[in-house]
């Protein structure tokens, strides 16, 4: 009991510093590119600071159960971001409410889904579990990486070369359309999961060559996309395996993103010129996806929702009532210009709470819910044939990044 009190403290705890994070940092840094002057929703919750803060500990009473498998550390994260961080735009916005409190239930639902029997996922604890039947897995996603830096190389895009964090966005619209939608599709695919499974894979096996390689390769793909998440991949898989490896991975994710907020809003109190540390992380990973979730709401909450329109899942078949992706609709009503892929905050993934609205309203939510919650349980099944570690690094761009 004193374990599950302690836990609940932390991500409490979390929560104060996600707002320390957001009023020291994130406000003043960057109200002008994303409040007053593109989205002023007229405040209707008085209540939103006590609503959020009972939501806050509610879901707290409930991820604190999370143990030390794969899919419930993850069911973790997902609260750690988008949810909380929303809870804090809410109260501040005093807005949206209605949303706010579907998507705190639908993020339950998820974690029920996740901790419901059925499935064989016995792989608590950090102990190795040996490695199975995955002698080349490692060098084979290496070579595939290796494939598409050849491929994007010959396709023109050495002139796009840019190792400038500043200047990212100056390149990557760019790098986009000289690579193409076929390149582009391959790069999704190696960034969305392979590169990450395929670092651990060889972390895990103490292969230092190919874990060279691949910190090599994760440089010279942000270079040739300027996207900063293919140079973070590698990293944030490392972390995570090596969190998995702990006694407790639940206090080090929960420590380690409080402190991350905390220290993100000091150092630009300290110095404006130090919001790279906050831009990098809780702005990036937090406040932005659930800035976006909200604009979501706002935008479909108006206008017509999509029903998948936008995407291959209907093959045409169903009329797009804007000829644009949902993403393009939603920043071109903000921004009055097509911003999804040249800035900061149109690059921001939604995740499922946003984009389940967009498509179907809550409808769309909870389908997308559901869909999660089965998918983060995939990641048992990985660390069942491999190690837990491997599992939760594997898996972590998907959640974080």
């Amino acid at each position: 009991m004193a374990a599950y009190a302690l836990r609940v403290a932390m991500l409490c705890s979390y929560y104060v510093a996600l707002n320390y994070g957001y009023w020291a940092f994130f406000k003043p840094a960057s109200a002008h590119e994303y409040f007053e002057t593109n989205w002023d929703p007229i405040p209707t919750d008085g209540a939103a600071v006590t609503i959020a803060a009972l939501l806050a500990v509610a879901l707290s009473l409930i991820a604190a159960t999370a143990r030390n498998r794969p899919s419930e550390l993850f069911g973790v994260v997902l609260l750690l971001s988008p949810v909380m961080p929303m809870l804090v735009v809410y109260t501040d916005r005093q807005a949206y409410g209605s949303y706010v409190v579907v998507s705190a239930l639908l993020y339950a639902l998820v974690f029920l889904i996740i901790k419901l029997p059925g499935f064989k996922t016995k792989v608590d604890g950090p102990a190795d579990r040996g490695y199975v039947k995955f002698d080349m897995l490692s060098i084979i996603i290496l070579g595939i990486t290796l494939l598409f830096i050849v491929l994007d190389i010959a396709n023109g895009n050495l002139a796009n070369l840019n190792f400038d964090f500043s200047r990212v966005y100056d390149f990557r619209r760019l790098a986009q359309a000289q690579r193409g939608e076929l390149l582009g599709y391959f790069e999704s695919n190696l960034t969305g999961f392979l590169l990450g499974l395929g670092t651990v894979v060889a972390l895990h096996r103490k292969l230092w060559v190919q874990i060279s390689l691949y910190l090599a390769a994760s440089v010279i793909l942000f270079g040739l996309t300027s996207n900063r998440s293919h140079f973070f991949i590698v990293f944030v898989s490392i972390a995570f395996y090596f969190v998995a490896l702990r006694k407790n991975p639940f206090i080090w994710i929960v420590a380690g993103s409080a402190a991350t907020a905390f220290i993100s809003g000091l150092a630009f109190q300290m110095s404006p010129s130090l919001r790279i540390i906050g831009d990098s992380t809780i702005g990036r990973v937090m406040f932005v996806p659930a800035i976006a979730n909200l604009l979501f709401y706002e935008f479909f909450s108006q206008n017509p929702f999509t029903y998948w329109s936008d995407t291959r899942l209907t093959f045409g078949l169903v009329n797009n009532p804007y000829g644009l992706t949902g993403p393009r609709a939603v920043f071109d009503h903000f921004y009055g210009q097509d911003l999804s892929n040249d800035v900061f905050f149109g690059n921001a993934n939604t995740g499922f709470l946003g984009a389940g609205y967009g498509h179907a309203g809550f409808l769309g939510m909870a389908i997308y819910a559901v869909a999660v919650g089965f998918m983060v349980r995939t990641s048992d099944a990985l660390a069942r044939k491999t190690n837990p570690s491997i599992a939760f690094g594997a898996f972590s761009y998907m959640f974080v990044m």
